[in-house]
């Protein structure tokens, strides 16, 4: 036995020397600058990012690595990173020019079920590495993001923005201040929810705070666990196949998580069941198109990709992957701008914003505007301009250190740990 683990252990490492010698002199990016380390192994990248002491660091020392080796770095074993503006033309690239299908390991991190047994079994678009795929899942959406449809939604996000006022006048009076963070990602979430998935589908965060701070622990403790998803690809598939009851013992934050996309499985198969039940064979798209309406009455896709679980999966990822931005987004604009909230932000639309009586902007006029050129933007311009013409909101203990500056790089940027994010109160006390 014990010569029979000393064979096995001799092939192993007669194997990764094969592979280090592999890596450093004919891989096809051995031309390529770099630290030899890092061309040899992941482990250089995995130290930054996987640290006790600030991880989730790597972002730093690709800062100091192109200082050292110029704008092409080589810096693991199959990647580069590329630190020139001008390469974007080459990189990104119109069908007729060349197909980029999207790195594997990059659509790992999506946690597609069946994502981590091959690119055939991807379910979500952004977990899709497949060009053609990809294409195909993305037309069957594009309705949803017409100018009728996101005109359609305006009520929805203003009752929203409405809700949140309340709260953030609510916590002022009862706390002395109210954070943008927290108030942002439900008002995100629940305006997304309620477009996307219809009404009575919705998360109802702004309803119930409790719900929110735990919502905003789980997307914290995601974030903060995508570097080591990005080393271990293997992770997120794995974790979104355990026992529940194993998951709220090992990260109940992740728990939640994963309990939502299984709960989620359920809206599908209820719409398909009434599409299916459509007497005269045709099914009408509302002016308010829900996801999964649209994606199942697509004709550009077959069967298979109408799965109850992959459309799910689209929902999923629409939900988490789409309110981290905006609720980031925000609470940075208005704490850099000078005056607060204003100058920098609202310049540019000062013709959108003329009454704050009114519903402001004009939300067909932002998407004629290349300062924010994508849907999300609806819910930056409403909410941000309702928000600060409202009232005047000055910081409330927050520094640029620690609540402000990007730390850790968990796809997303992320601040401190020690963070308590970014708090306003009125400017007059009177307010109160």
């Amino acid at each position: 036995m014990a010569l029979l683990w000393l064979s096995l252990a001799s092939a192993f490492l007669f194997y990764q020397t094969l592979k280090i010698i592999y890596r450093l002199y004919f891989h096809p990016l051995a031309k390529f600058p770099g630290p030899r380390f890092a061309a040899a192994t992941k482990w250089y990248e995995a130290y930054f990012d996987l640290r006790l002491y600030r991880p989730g660091t790597f972002f730093h020392e690709l800062t100091r690595l192109h200082k050292i080796y110029g704008p092409i770095v080589r810096i693991n074993p199959e990647e580069l990173h590329v630190d020139e503006s001008t390469w974007v033309d080459t990189l990104y690239v119109m069908p007729a020019r060349g197909i980029r299908n999207k790195y594997t390991p990059a659509a790992l991190m999506a946690g597609a079920p069946g994502s981590g047994f091959g690119q055939r079994f991807q379910r979500a678009g952004f977990g899709t590495s497949l060009h053609d795929v990809h294409r195909k899942r993305r037309a069957s959406m594009s309705p949803l993001f017409s100018k009728a449809a996101v005109s359609s939604m305006t009520a929805t996000i203003y009752s929203k923005v409405e809700l949140m006022l309340q709260n953030v006048h609510q916590q002022i009076q009862r706390q002395g201040f109210a954070e943008l963070h927290l108030n942002w990602l439900a008002m995100n979430l629940d305006s997304l929810a309620d477009s996307f998935l219809g009404i009575g589908n919705g998360t109802d965060l702004l309803k119930d705070e409790q719900k929110a701070r735990a919502w905003a622990g789980t997307v914290d403790a995601v974030a903060t666990s995508t570097p080591f998803a990005k080393q271990f690809t293997w992770f997120i598939p794995l974790a979104s196949r355990l026992p529940m009851w194993v998951l709220k013992i090992l990260t109940p934050e992740v728990s939640r998580l994963v309990k939502l996309r299984r709960d989620m499985l359920r809206q599908p198969t209820e719409v398909a069941e009434q599409l299916s039940q459509d007497t005269a064979g045709k099914q009408t798209i509302s002016a308010h198109p829900e996801l999964y309406k649209t994606i199942l009455s697509s004709s550009g896709l077959d069967e298979r990709e109408k799965q109850p679980e992959r459309i799910s999966q689209e929902g999923f990822v629409l939900l988490v992957a789409g309110n981290e931005l905006p609720r980031e987004s925000l609470p940075m604009e208005y704490s850099t701008s000078s005056p607060i909230g204003q100058k920098s932000y609202l310049g540019s639309k000062r013709n959108f914003f003329k009454s704050c009586q009114s519903r402001i902007p004009r939300l067909h006029g932002t998407s004629w505007s290349s300062y924010r050129g994508c849907t999300a933007m609806i819910t930056l311009y409403i909410g941000f301009a309702v928000f600060f013409r409202r009232n005047d909101f000055i910081l409330h203990d927050t520094l640029y250190e620690r609540d402000i500056e990007i730390e850790q790089d968990c796809l997303t940027g992320k601040t401190s740990d020690r963070s308590n994010g970014v708090r306003v109160k009125y400017a007059d006390d009177k307010l109160m």
